[in-house]
């Protein structure tokens, strides 16, 4: 068998058969492939659903588009493997399934597929955990954004990497010195407020020169990466991935924040609790899923007691 197109594997508590709630759900760290933000969502407790309630573990893949596409994405023929261990007992699944297509996409244009009571633990240990891997295999082209109608954001890394005949500058409010150099329609095609601002008598538009405030240069440089290939960088600093979050929601790019903010979570250690949550709750009111994000983060700094602690020692 060829090796999977990608594999999320984590572990978590798992003591007591009263340690989690009815629908309760923890999810994985969650992974960018393509267009896709990718997670494991897991109802240790069980989970409640249209037949009643479902003892045992839960397990889900998850599938979400991290640009703002509403039904109209998909990816076919995800073939997966999910495998949970407990002590000594486990349980394999493999399934075939096409993620999206407007089919069993929820409110917040996700589509999961996976099974209710897929492992029922016949023993607890104190200290014990879960073990959760999910192994998936799909065509890398696929996991493009496939639109039924027409591709949102498209304006390839050939636009970004060569910028030529740009017509519009963009800078930031402490560095005017240092202009970067980019294209009017795509940052209108991108963003409504973008496309007001530059379709008006609005001074940028007149000039051809937006200044951003409250943000660095490379910060700037990384939010025009995102608008012309749709990637975040693999590494970006805490206080920077704030910024970004602050500029998705101050211009419409709610992906952008949604995708940063779930990258802040996935950092979450000791050294930087404090900073994180304080970040994520700075950023709530302005998104309607970083509430969530951030009920899911503190969620988990409760149930670790290294996390615990050094949230407890700050304060």
């Amino acid at each position: 068998m060829e090796p999977p197109t990608h594999t999320i594997d984590f572990k978590m508590p798992l003591s007591s058969e009263l340690q989690y709630n009815m629908s309760e759900h923890v999810n994985s760290p969650a992974s960018l492939l393509g267009n896709y933000c990718v997670y494991l969502k897991i109802y240790p407790g069980g989970k409640s659903c249209g037949r009643g309630p479902r003892k045992g573990v839960s397990a889900y893949l998850v599938f979400a588009p991290i640009y703002d596409s509403g039904d109209e994405w998909g990816v076919r023929s995800v073939r997966f493997r999910i495998t949970l261990r407990c002590g000594d007992q486990a349980e394999i699944k493999e399934e075939s399934y096409d993620f999206g297509f407007g089919c069993y996409i929820d409110s917040c244009g996700r589509d999961s597929c996976g099974w209710d009571g897929m492992l029922v633990p016949k023993k607890y240990v104190p200290g014990g955990f879960l073990r959760c891997r999910a192994e998936l295999w799909c065509d890398p082209k696929a996991l493009g954004l496939e639109p039924n109608k027409r591709r949102r954001l498209d304006y390839g890394k050939e636009m970004w990497q060569d910028m030529k005949f740009t017509d519009l500058v963009m800078c930031a409010g402490d560095d005017a010195q240092t202009e970067l150099h980019c294209h009017r329609a795509v940052l209108a095609k991108s963003s409504e407020v973008f496309d007001r601002m530059l379709s008006t008598d609005m001074k940028e538009g007149i000039r051809h020169r937006v200044v951003i405030q409250n943000a660095s240069t490379d910060t700037l440089r990384k939010l025009l990466e995102y608008i012309y290939t749709g990637d975040i960088a693999e590494t970006i600093p805490l206080s920077q991935l704030g910024e970004l979050i602050c500029l998705g929601n101050q211009y419409g790019l709610i992906w952008l924040a949604e995708a940063c903010a779930l990258r802040l979570s996935n950092m979450l250690c000791p050294e930087n609790v404090v900073n994180i949550l304080q970040e994520l709750r700075k950023h709530e009111a302005g998104h309607p899923h970083i509430g969530a994000i951030l009920d899911e983060t503190t969620s988990r700094v409760g149930k670790s007691h290294e996390l615990m602690k050094a949230l407890v020692s700050a304060l």
